[in-house]
């Protein structure tokens, strides 16, 4: 299952191992697998218009608990004129 969410962050640059025991670490306690992928999905749709280097490294989003705040970032639509004002 690891490999499937890993197949699915817009961002697999960094440790892949330290992915990994942060993965194992926030879904033995934190939040279920499904519910992680299915928060994982969220992100990578809002996303697809960004500039890899604004996305976070796997790492730092598991470890920082990001997937917290995807539905407010899926309510999000980042565009040059939202940014413009």
């Amino acid at each position: 299952l690891f490999q499937e969410w890993w197949n699915l962050y817009p961002r697999r640059e960094g440790s892949k191992s330290r992915a990994y025991e942060l993965w194992k670490k926030v879904t033995s306690k934190d939040i279920t697998v499904s519910d992680l992928l299915e928060a994982t999905r969220k992100f990578q749709k809002s996303q697809l218009a960004n500039d890899k280097k604004f996305i976070p490294h796997a790492t730092t989003w598991l470890g920082q608990r990001r997937w917290e705040t995807v539905q407010e970032l899926a309510n999000i639509k980042t565009t040059k004129n939202n940014l413009a004002g």
